[in-house]
């Protein structure tokens, strides 16, 4: 069950104390929904915390972050792998658990200094927010809605894109992916269900558009551009 109120409070409260650790100061960089939702406004919510080793400040004490993780969550998956450090867990009994996550693997990324509620974020720029989340649509070993409706927001919001991220991650020029991306939207069954793993974080009247217009929407972007 997704509280969101107290799902966000429990976001923030990790976010927090991340930033005041001095020994973590500008060497993490927030990205993803979460990042995109409170501080570029995306109207949807957004569940997890995702960072990226920035590479700046020396080397990053994994201890740290775990012990802020144990601080905040009852942590019940904890892994690292060859390029991710990950914590999951939940705050309460019955609750929606939260993935706190960072990445190892270092990309040419550039990164902003935003004020949350007097604490400074060191944040993912959005050229370079909209690269990486385009590239996640095909990256990930499942398709994940969220994706989707974050690549329509962004197309729509007229977001520039890192263009050597994309080349990078798929190994492809970007209009050539524009046309994968195509492919995947109108290979999508008729009856396919867009509203799974995305209709818990939208508003009513949103669901209600998303489940109409959206991949409607969306394949009419990615057709422009191909």
């Amino acid at each position: 069950m997704l509280n969101i109120a107290k799902h966000k409070q429990v976001l923030a409260k990790i976010l927090i104390e991340l930033a005041s650790e001095k020994k973590l100061a500008g060497k993490l960089g927030f990205k993803g929904g979460t990042a995109l939702y409170l501080f570029y406004e995306l109207d949807r919510f957004s569940t997890d915390l995702d960072f990226d080793l920035t590479g700046e400040g020396g080397e990053v004490d994994r201890q740290l972050i775990k012990k802020i993780a144990a601080n905040n969550l009852a942590v019940q998956d904890e892994r690292t792998k060859r390029f991710t450090w990950l914590w999951v867990g939940s705050y309460a009994k019955g609750q929606d658990k939260i993935k706190l996550e960072v990445n190892t693997r270092k990309y040419a990324n550039e990164y902003e200094i935003k004020d949350f509620r007097g604490y400074s974020i060191r944040v993912l720029k959005p050229e370079f927010m909209f690269s990486h989340k385009l590239c996640a649509v095909l990256d990930r070993k499942k398709l994940q809605n969220r994706d989707l409706y974050d690549v329509w927001w962004m197309l729509k919001r007229g977001w520039g894109i890192a263009e050597p991220i994309v080349e990078m991650r798929m190994g492809k020029k970007l209009k050539s992916y524009w046309g994968d991306l195509l492919k995947l939207v109108r290979s999508l069954p008729k009856k396919y269900d867009i509203l799974q793993g995305l209709g818990e974080v939208m508003t009513p009247a949103k669901k209600d558009w998303v489940k109409g217009r959206l991949l409607k929407e969306l394949e009419m972007e990615l057709a422009s551009r191909v």
